[in-house]
């Protein structure tokens, strides 16, 4: 190929799929008698990569765990009469794959000591949390108020307003009765103001309904409602700094979130059943207990866990402890430690309606 026949150039790169600068590159190192190379840059050899990664270890044990432009300039300062300097990419790859495997070994720590409950009876216990859903002007904020059943995994409450008073709550308590054909045996929540008002306190008191409080900005105690929250807010786009036109607007938007997520989303955990499903399949857990005789056992239980305790984080632990205990001792929970890779084993075949 003469060096003016470009077009020459242009038309072998596009038969082979390469590019007429790789072409007219091989043109000028056969003039020159030097054997073609493929195309690519050249592979960088396994030790030449282990000695990379043993720079970047000896970086992070001086620096800590840092950048990849501080390790290079860490390498770089100790090889200043180095002939070739040291690789950009491969610090950047291997200083990326070191963190990478930290955050995995932490990460599996993490979960071998993670500890978890199952429950095995729909309407045990609902877990409510509230979420900011946007904003209609700059003073008047927008929340969803929902609440899950933890054996299903069905919202059984997705109430969308202003931040909800005990009346507004009471009220979606009422509903999901009606609609569940009963209350749970235990509702969990966090310790907000509504949330503790008297009305509700009264309310679940003469419902004989347990109030399990978790422990402020500990996310771990009620995981199920986070994840909840979580999930209607990617299904949605909703959340802080959205602008919203209406209360109906957002309302909208969370119903047709909830019909996906408990009739359309299949669960792992869950036997890969949908939570229409499982409420369809499990039993209730007021046909297995006695409601009253729950409510007094569990109350006392709690009474002598927190006894001599003083700090609230603490007082609030043992209660859940408590009534997480006297639900297993009644065979409608149970624990486990670690990440539960199995579906749970015990579901009922048929879900009678109850007498609330």
């Amino acid at each position: 190929m003469a060096r003016e026949e470009r077009h020459v150039a242009a038309a072998l790169a596009a038969a082979y799929g390469i590019s007429a600068s790789w072409v007219r590159t091989q043109r000028r190192r056969a003039e020159r008698n030097q054997v073609p190379r493929p195309p690519g840059r050249p592979r960088l050899s396994d030790a030449e990569r282990a000695r990379v990664r043993r720079l970047v270890l000896e970086q992070f044990e001086e620096q800590g765990v840092v950048g990849w432009r501080r390790v290079l300039e860490g390498i770089r300062k100790k090889e200043a009469c180095r002939e070739k300097p040291t690789s950009t990419q491969l610090v950047q790859e291997e200083t990326a794959a070191v963190k990478r495997e930290r955050r995995s070994r932490k990460e599996r720590a993490l979960e071998a000591a993670r500890e978890g409950h199952e429950l095995f009876y729909r309407d045990a216990m609902w877990s409510q949390d509230a979420a900011n859903v946007g904003r209609r002007t700059r003073r008047r904020k927008v929340e969803v108020e929902a609440a899950t059943d933890r054996a299903s995994t069905a919202t059984v409450v997705a109430a969308v307003g202003p931040p909800a008073t005990g009346e507004d709550l009471r009220e979606h308590l009422e509903r999901a009765r009606v609609e569940r054909g009963g209350l749970p045996l235990v509702w969990q929540s966090d310790g907000g103001g509504a949330n503790r008002s008297k009305t509700i306190e009264d309310y679940l008191r003469a419902e004989r309904v347990l109030h399990m409080i978790s422990r402020p900005h500990t996310p771990t105690d009620n995981p199920v409602a986070e994840q909840k929250n979580r999930e209607l807010e990617e299904e949605t786009g909703l959340g802080n700094g959205v602008r919203l036109g209406s209360d109906a607007e957002a309302a909208a938007r969370i119903a047709l979130a909830r019909r996906r997520l408990d009739h359309g989303r299949l669960r792992a955990s869950r036997g890969w059943k949908t939570a229409s499903e499982l409420d369809a399949e499990l039993l209730r857990a007021d046909t297995i207990v006695h409601r009253d005789e729950f409510y007094e056992e569990a109350r006392s239980a709690m009474k002598k866990a927190v006894h001599g305790l003083t700090k609230a984080a603490a007082i609030r632990r043992a209660e859940q402890d408590a009534i997480w205990r006297t639900l297993e001792k009644h065979g409608l929970a149970r624990l486990h430690v670690g990440r539960r890779r199995t579906p749970c084993p015990r579901l009922a075949r048929v879900a009678p309606i109850a007498n609330g």
